[in-house]
């Protein structure tokens, strides 16, 4: 959280607590947390997530620094809603660009500037996941130090895997799962970004 940030106006959601009347549906709400707790475990393991914090001051001074923002997502709500929150704290909106699909982003890449940012969904109406997306752009576009995260709900040992491998080899930057708050997503990119631009010689 940046708790000096004047955008942020979240507020801590509590869950509602689930209600089991009997012992089967107990059971099953146990299994079920169970498999929830195991793939967020195996997530959190492979991932090896950015470490650390940064303030909302040191976030700002990163966001200053990105040259373009792309994010890609087949869901049109959600593409706006996440190019308005990096619209607040970008120097110009006009760097910020989107794609319905990846087979679109990766037409565009060659135009985005060294440094730049992707934020993409993994699932889309489309053949190419994020997961490939990244391998591609990293392929054709290895020599502008982009920054890719991924932003998604999708799960599982499969997924797991491959998300590992792309952090692995250097073609995924860091991990979002949605639904994600303004801050979580501010947060997690400017983590990642802020090694890649501020470099020491």
């Amino acid at each position: 959280m940046f708790p000096n940030d004047p955008n942020n106006k979240e507020k801590k959601l509590t869950q509602p607590e689930n209600i089991v009347d009997d012992q089967s549906q107990r059971a099953e709400t146990v299994a079920i947390d169970d498999r929830q707790k195991t793939t967020a475990e195996a997530t959190n393991e492979v991932l090896e997530q950015v470490k650390g914090s940064i303030t909302f001051e040191e976030a700002l001074e990163v966001f200053k620094q990105v040259p373009a923002i792309m994010v890609v997502d087949d869901e049109p709500l959600l593409l706006r809603s996440i190019a308005r929150i990096f619209g607040s704290y970008v120097n110009d909106r006009k760097n910020i660009v989107t794609f319905p699909g990846p087979e679109e982003a990766l037409a565009h890449v060659g135009e985005l500037p060294n440094g730049s940012l992707i934020v993409c969904d993994n699932s889309m109406n489309s053949p190419i996941k994020g997961l490939d997306l990244a391998q591609q752009i990293k392929e054709v576009a290895a020599d502008k130090n982009l920054t890719f995260i991924l932003h998604t709900s999708d799960g599982g040992h499969d997924f797991d895997s491959l998300l590992n491998q792309g952090r692995a080899d250097g073609s995924i930057n860091g991990y979002i799962e949605k639904p994600a708050s303004s801050t979580k997503i501010l947060e997690t990119c400017a983590l990642a970004l802020k090694p890649k631009l501020f470099k020491k010689d």
